[in-house]
């Protein structure tokens, strides 16, 4: 008879255990969807960022844009060339009485919109759930940013702009590079980390349900 009453309660126990949790369920469902719309915006603004910092006053090098680089596709150098988009450039630029400040100009507009993708990573890193897709666009318009500065730096040098000038659109561009990878390295690993939390807690109440 005692065997039979302890059964009975535990199995109200799990009972009530589980209408508890039904309960809470409801209860966060504005809250998932909430996080959901969160995400959804944090990426948006990410991939803005990137279009931005992807955005140049040249035609890009074929299969060097940053949809290209997401797509894993490797630079084809029998199209449009980094030397066609300098020489491209350079007719953009000929009606500029300045064109060494025209250049500078242009390139400002690229390490602005570096600065706040790197502004947004960390944002992400902070939000509602950080994403292995918003890691893989941080990445592909660092190598992105690297052809534009080298594009840059190509042009400069064409109209034999000053040294302080070459130096500092590659310090500008080297600098805001590395902050955008470091950005970018932790925003992965607290995508992982939550990738993983996730698997456990699954397999956690896999195992649960399974008991019952």
């Amino acid at each position: 008879m005692l065997c039979r009453g302890v059964s009975a309660i535990l199995r109200m126990l799990a009972v009530f255990a589980l209408a508890s949790a039904a309960g809470c369920a409801t209860t966060i469902l504005p809250d998932n969807h909430s996080s959901n719309t969160d995400r959804t915006q944090q990426q948006n603004a990410i991939n803005s960022a990137a279009a931005a910092l992807d955005s140049t006053p040249w035609r890009k090098p074929d299969q060097s844009s940053l949809a290209d680089r997401l797509g894993g596709v490797d630079p084809d150098t029998d199209g449009f060339t980094r030397a066609d988009a300098v020489a491209s450039y350079l007719t953009s630029l000929k009606a500029e009485k300045d064109q060494q400040q025209a250049i500078l100009f242009d390139a400002q507009k690229n390490i602005d919109a570096a600065n706040e993708l790197v502004r947004l990573a960390y944002e992400a890193c902070d939000g509602p759930g950080p994403q292995i897709a918003d890691v893989a666009t941080i990445e592909a318009a660092i190598s992105s940013m690297r052809e534009t500065r080298a594009i840059y730096l190509a042009t400069l040098k064409e109209i034999d702009a000053d040294v302080s000038a070459l130096d500092a659109v590659e310090s500008s561009f080297d600098s805001t590079a590395t902050r955008l990878g470091v950005a970018a390295d932790l925003l992965a690993g607290l995508a992982i980390r939550q990738s993983e939390n996730i698997t456990e807690n699954n397999f956690q109440k896999s195992n649960f349900m399974r008991a019952f």
